[in-house]
């Protein structure tokens, strides 16, 4: 790591433009050291590469440099991976992959996922799962919860895939955290609890009809599954203050059973809770959770890469790790060092661990670098990024002695034009404290640019309500932003002096959760507002989870849960009458005992389920793409759906449906897996669908905080402020327990991460873990790493979520109690301040020059909405393609040079090295000549001529090209002549370029391609050498009829553009050739 300048910039300083000015500057210095072809920069998005190309270009025009501007497509701007990818494509041949491969998208992955977990999970996996729900009764909405081992199987292979994970050090690391919390050795005392169950049995026909109805179900639990969920409810039924059975029957159970052994029970329960003795104890149930869970992620990681061998397929973190490889390799470095001069990364901080080490390797290669970004704003660590390693990297450039030998420096960007300045100073106050000892405050202050107004209204305030009900609140806030609107508040135009009222464009509330952005949608559309947002609970709508439950019923139709899910969707039938139904078939099964056919037809003669068998039936040969729009359509379910209510939102999601399969189809297609419905369903429940916010209209904007990044509003009201995610039992329950990536503590070139798995053990995703479980995880060390893990992304956030706002900043409370205001933990979780609103919130920010306005909203009037309301809820593009045009040419359609007469193709020599036998057709002549390109592209002088051989025998073995050249000794040969008459013409090679990569611009166009050889006879001047393969002689070369395709003069426009780019890198070009490798002729083209 050498050569970079850092540049911290903070949220609004400019980085963007700061960047376009370091490239201008750059190309545009008076001795053109520098050319837009020697330049990498790499970028988070493809868009963001977009927008920085035209942006330079732009910045390039300003600085009177048009003639840079014009060549800047032949920068290499894009994300790490379209970099990646282009220098793979180019070494492929070193690196041992296939010249044909092909990339995996991400949405590629996710299929590939959905449809093959299946062939790792066994039926005793299956049955194992189904035994640990039941007995830690899992579910999910109000039913068992039969996949809940999916989320975390995926998250697992999710964390392996984005980490170089230890598989092996994780399973043995989270069996022993399993160990540390379950440390007991405790077996259930079935005496003392049949004791119980007795007394309890006799007892209960006393206790009230109330105290029955809840007693009575865990009396019957007891009885006849001993589950761990059983186990916690009747210790908390013998513990808590206020039992189910009244503390009077409760006081006469213990008197029935003596204290002493109903003391003795109570410590049995509570110590098997923590116990991990025997396969049955809640530990043991877990361990053997972690060890098949790990275990099928390592065979199916095993087999996704001989998957991916196989097809000749790589994926993201493939192009990561073998571009890293090309990095260390000395060949490739060297040809990188004398073909680019300048790397510039954006957004620095979002980088993952194998990013950062391709940017150092590539620090090492290049003359100069710079690095451009904000700790402060790194957010995305749920996508690979890692906040302490990006900080550990950065604090190298404020380390004088070792920054100075490495020519490392650092700088910061001085200014926020983004903000009004009290905000500004408070932004610097508050983060000044939140980042002490982790960021310099000079990487964190920033000097405001802009002057206050007179036409500003105070720029900070705080809405509070006090509300019982969540509903309330939401709508209280809505009506206040109504208000807001009618106000008048002024905003200044950016860019521009004038001020003007505010809309409702103009204002953003921000949130942490998805849900919480749908709660506050809906009220403002109940009010009339006008609002854009992302809804991403699209497969929790009703209409979707019916087209999911019929495609379950035409898989298996005689799966009784999935026959009473279809009751309910389409015959309104309660659960309750359902499972009442279900209880008298059974029960009338039960006294037909001795007829001999004793088969489960429950709902069989149902003329709902009569139809939807012979439905079935019609649609049994299908794709998968095709019977879901069948099911749609067939069964007319836009027009069923539009009866529920919201009929346009309902018919676009079955919409959607129709288009993720298709989706689905094609990449099932495109990599050669079968497509099948539990694949399609899985592919479903964990699509993400990829909607961008519209910013641009005039609605009120609802976005989470990790939406925002990036963005900026005249007026920014956050949310969530009064939630603690560091409360022990929030915290254990939501970022402690599950799959989480960490640090491993023996890191190797191999590993750097593992991760920490603790399967689910309570009954839904929003209970709380038993107390005496949560203290065992705090005493654990990875407890303390996971604190300071969630301290930071609270950080970070509420900076990002602070630095959105250009004139305004509201903050918001929910205020539950009547009589006492809420403490804004997440404030006191950042170390700003201790969250108080005592006071009318005047020490929120501990700020004394800017102070919030506090206002009690709870009685705001109430906006009446309109009876048209504009509210988009979904958005969901079929990704429609843009036809550009003929923007970029392969050199072979450059128009003819009409011009180019046949003095100027001259013969130069015939090589003798004719390869024969040369079996071509017209279907296989493009793949044989590109077999042979290859070939030259990766011969090495300096090895042997067996050891060429030897290497050019596999590359045409991996085309299959056996038969069609089976003399593979006769290409080494053609090249070795080749190579001899070079050296003989025009000296010893000073070096030598393969395949060089070659983009040069003309009027509205870019050609580009590679150039096949060039022969450096110094530093400056080069001869230029371009294969064809043509196997005929040389009287068609040279003959000109138009009709004749392999006329050496058809060349002259490639090897022009070539000849001009080259020349314009400041290389003199001093003669251009062609050589004709099957008929071992090289041919000279006067330019």
């Amino acid at each position: 790591m050498k050569n970079i300048q850092y540049i911290n910039a903070g949220a609004g300083s400019g980085k963007t433009t700061k960047l376009t000015q370091i490239l201008s500057e750059e190309l545009g210095k008076s001795d053109a050291k520098i050319r837009p072809s020697e330049v990498i920069l790499t970028t988070f998005t493809e868009l963001a590469a977009s927008e920085f190309r035209e942006r330079s270009r732009q910045q390039l025009f300003q600085d009177g440099h048009p003639d840079i501007a014009a060549e800047l497509d032949s920068a290499t701007i894009g994300t790490v991976h379209s970099v990646a990818l282009s220098f793979i494509q180019r070494y492929w041949y070193l690196i041992g992959v296939s010249p044909d491969m092909k990339v995996m998208s991400e949405e590629d992955l996710q299929v590939y996922i959905s449809e093959s977990l299946g062939e790792y999970v066994s039926d005793s996996n299956l049955l194992f799962f189904n035994d640990y729900r039941a007995y830690f009764d899992l579910n999910d909405q109000g039913k068992a919860d039969f996949e809940f081992w999916k989320e975390h199987l995926r998250t697992i292979i999710d964390k392996a895939n984005n980490y170089s994970v230890d598989i092996e050090r994780s399973k043995m690391d989270s069996c022993a955290i399993v160990e540390q919390i379950f440390s007991g050795r405790t077996l259930l005392d079935r005496l003392l609890l049949d004791d119980f169950i007795r007394v309890l049995a006799s007892e209960i026909k006393d206790y009230s009809d109330n105290q029955k109805k809840n007693v009575q179900p865990l009396l019957d639990d007891l009885k006849n599954k001993l589950t761990y969920a059983v186990i916690v409810k009747i210790y908390k039924e013998l513990t808590e203050d206020k039992p189910k059975m009244g503390k009077k029957n409760r006081t006469k159970l213990i008197n029935l059973i003596g204290q002493d052994k109903y003391d003795a029970l109570v410590a049995n329960l509570k110590d098997f809770q923590t116990s991990s003795e025997g396969d049955e104890s809640p530990g043991g149930m877990m361990k053997k959770m972690i060890d098949i869970l790990f275990d099928i992620a390592k065979q199916w990681k095993d087999g996704f890469n001989e998957f991916k061998t196989r097809r000749h397929i790589i994926d993201y973190n493939d192009m990561e790790r073998l571009f890293l490889e090309l990095l260390s390799m000395p060949q490739v470095a060297d040809e990188i060092k004398g073909t680019y001069k300048l790397m510039m990364v954006d957004e620095f901080q979002d980088s993952s661990p194998i990013q950062l080490e391709i940017f150092k390797h590539l620090s090492d290669i290049m003359e100069q670098s710079y690095w451009v970004g904000d700790p402060k704003q790194s957010i995305y660590g749920f996508r690979g990024a890692d906040v302490e390693l990006v900080s550990e990297i950065t604090r190298k450039f404020l380390d004088t002695e070792n920054a100075l030998d490495l020519n490392l420096t650092h700088s910061n960007l001085p200014n926020s034009w983004r903000t009004r300045e009290p905000l500004v100073e408070l932004t610097n106050d508050c983060f000044t404290k939140a980042f002490d000892g982790i960021i310099s405050k000079e990487n964190v202050v920033l000097k405001a640019v802009r002057h206050e107004l007179p036409q500003f209204s105070k720029s900070l305030s705080h809405w509070n309500c006090s509300a019982s009900k969540k509903e309330i609140y939401v709508g209280k806030v809505a009506d206040r932003i109504k208000i807001l609107k009618d106000s008048n508040i002024k905003i200044q135009v950016k860019g521009k002096a004038e001020c003007r009222p505010i809309r409702y464009g103009d204002i953003a509330v921000l949130c942490r959760t998805n849900q919480q952005c749908k709660d506050f949608a809906n009220a403002l559309v109940g009010k009339g507002i006008p609002v854009s947002f992302v809804n991403n609970d699209l497969f929790q709508q009703t209409e979707v989870q019916l087209v999911f439950t019929l495609l379950k019923f035409m898989v298996d139709s005689n799966n009784k849960h999935v026959r009473a899910d279809l009751m309910r969707l389409l015959e309104g039938i309660t659960t309750q009458e359902i499972l009442l139904q279900r209880l008298d078939y059974l029960t009338n099964l039960k006294c037909n005992e001795g007829e001999e056919d004793k088969t489960d037809l429950w709902l069989e003669e149902n003329s709902l389920m009569s139809k939807l068998i012979a439905f079935k039936r019609t649609v049994k040969n299908l794709s998968v793409r095709d019977l879901i729009e069948s099911i749609i359509y067939g069964l007319a379910l836009p027009v069923m759906v539009a009866k529920w209510g919201d009929e346009n939102n309902r018919r676009q999601n079955l919409q959607t449906l129709c288009i993720l399969a298709k989706k689905y189809d094609e990449h099932c297609l495109q990599m050669g897996i079968g497509a099948s419905v539990g694949g399609l369903l899985t592919y479903l429940s964990s699509a993400e669908i990829d909607s961008k916010i519209d910013n641009a209209s005039d609605a009120v904007k609802v976005l989470t905080y990790h939406g925002s990044k990036g963005l900026e509003w005249y007026y920014v009201i956050l949310s969530s402020l009064e939630e603690d995610s560091l409360e022990e039992k929030i915290f254990v329950r939501k970022s402690f327990w599950g799959v989480r990536e960490m640090r491993h503590p023996e890191p190797s070139d191999r590993y750097s991460y593992i991760v920490q798995f603790l399967p689910r053990i309570v009954s839904t995703k929003n209970t709380n873990l038993p107390q005496q479980i949560i203290d065992k995880c705090k005493e654990l060390p990875s407890y303390n790493l996971l604190v300071n893990k969630e301290c930071n992304e609270l950080r970070h956030l509420l900076y990002v979520g602070m630095t959105r706002a250009r004139d305004y900043l509201t903050t918001l409370s929910h205020q539950s109690s009547p009589s006492m205001l809420p403490i804004l933990s997440w404030i006191r979780n950042t170390g700003i301040s201790d969250g108080n609103l005592n006071g009318e919130a005047v020490n929120l920010w501990y700020h004394n020059p800017l102070k919030p306005v506090f206002e009690d909203i709870t009685d705001c009037p109430e906006a009446v909405a309109p009876e048209i309301t504009e509210y988009k809820r979904y958005k969901y593009p079929e990704n429609p393609h843009l036809n550009e045009g003929d923007k970029f040419l392969s050199p072979s359609k450059l128009p003819i040079l009409e011009d180019f007469a046949l003095e100027n193709i001259e013969i130069q020599e015939d090589l003798d090295s004719r390869i024969a036998p040369y079996k071509t057709n017209s279907t296989n002549q493009a793949d044989a000549g590109t077999c042979i390109h290859n070939i030259f592209a990766v011969y090495d002088p300096k090895m042997s001529h067996e050891q060429n051989v030897a290497v050019a025998e596999r590359i045409r073995n991996g085309h299959n090209m056996y038969e069609v050249i089976p003399d593979i000794d006769k290409v080494i040969i053609s090249i070795e002549k080749l190579y001899s008459y070079l050296e003989v013409t025009y000296g010893k090679a000073y070096k030598i370029g393969h395949e060089t990569p070659f983009m040069h611009a003309l009027s509205g166009q870019i050609v580009h391609g590679e150039i096949d050889l060039l022969w450096y006879l110094n530093e400056h001047e080069c001869v230029l050498i371009d294969y064809k393969n043509f196997p005929g002689g040389k009287a068609m070369i040279t003959n000109p009829d138009p009709q004749n395709d392999h006329y050496a003069g058809k060349y002259a426009p490639q090897l022009k553009a070539y000849r001009e780019m080259l020349q314009a890198s400041g290389l003199t070009v001093k003669d251009s050739l062609i050589y004709y490798s099957v008929m071992g002729c090289v041919v000279r083209l006067k330019m």
